[in-house]
């Protein structure tokens, strides 16, 4: 089933205008769950209520006097600001401004109180559900890949891939202000940048270890199997063809912090040694 894009969340008083805006809102092209059970609040629906929210990128609440006292409605807001959901308030019946919840108060409302014109109101409402839309499902895809690595160990598994970074720092330079990254996300994404940097360092250990592979062969093959065949200058001259492979790689394994600008340089310095030394050295032997 296709996941919803907008969470509404109401009081069971305001169940008829919840479903009208529902089903307007549907046949607008905005797919939008609500929850019409009756069952008390337990475990179990905290649960689903909690991956709905989260999977919705968007969040709307209607405000009445009685979604304003409801601890359900309350505890809705709360998951929704804690997942760092866009959280629209759609005003439906006036509410003494002390019991309005402290998460809407300083947030843009929409009207659709009954002396509204309601198809005025639905349009105001999706202009508002659209605004920095990209970045509402962007924040929404972000999060689940946090929980479900959360949910995993935090290992390894499932971290953001470098083109995935990548993508994702183009996605946070063009962000809003809001929704900002919450605690998980921005530990995920920590966590995936240090993933990706032990990756390259494998990565980069590989070449080090295949250079000291290259330069063992090169040197059996130099000292064992054509060791009778050539001449003493002949096996100076053919020196650095496995020393210096093999300075490459012992320094970039044994480097604190390795870099492939440095170990080129101390290859360069490896080599330069072993000039001086084949032009001061071997000729005095």
């Amino acid at each position: 089933m296709q996941d919803a894009e907008v969470f509404l969340s109401y009081s069971r008083t305001d169940l008829d205008a919840a479903l009208r805006l529902a089903k307007r809102l549907d046949l607008r092209g905005r797919h939008t769950w609500l929850d019409l059970r009756e069952l008390p609040a337990g475990a179990q629906w905290r649960r689903e209520i909690a991956a709905e929210i989260e999977n919705a990128p968007l969040f709307v609440f209607l405000l009445t006097p009685d979604s304003a006292a409801s601890p359900a409605c309350r505890e809705e807001l709360d998951l929704a600001e804690r997942a760092g959901k866009r959280i629209i308030p759609v005003l439906h019946r006036a509410v003494d401004p002390a019991a309005v919840p402290p998460a809407l108060a300083d947030r843009q409302w929409v009207f659709l109180r009954d002396g509204d014109d309601f198809g005025e109101g639905v349009d105001a409402l999706l202009t508002a559900l659209a605004v920095d839309t990209d970045w509402a499902y962007a924040h929404t895809r972000l999060l689940r890949r946090a929980r479900d690595w959360d949910a995993a160990g935090r290992g390894d598994a499932g971290l953001l891939t470098e083109a995935e970074l990548a993508a994702l720092r183009g996605e946070l330079a063009d962000a809003p202000r809001e929704p900002r990254l919450t605690n998980l996300q921005s530990a995920y994404v920590a966590e995936s940048q240090a993933g990706a940097l032990r990756g390259q360092r494998r990565h980069v250990r590989g070449y080090y270890v295949v250079a000291i592979l290259l330069a063992l062969v090169q040197f059996a093959l130099v000292y064992g199997a054509l060791f009778d065949e050539l001449s003493e200058s002949a096996l100076v001259v053919l020196a650095p063809t496995w020393l210096l492979p093999l300075i490459f790689g012992l320094a970039g394994l044994l480097a604190r912090r390795p870099s492939l600008p440095r170990m080129l340089g101390a290859t360069a310095a490896g080599g330069l040694l072993l000039y001086v030394l084949y032009v001061t050295v071997w000729p005095a032997l």
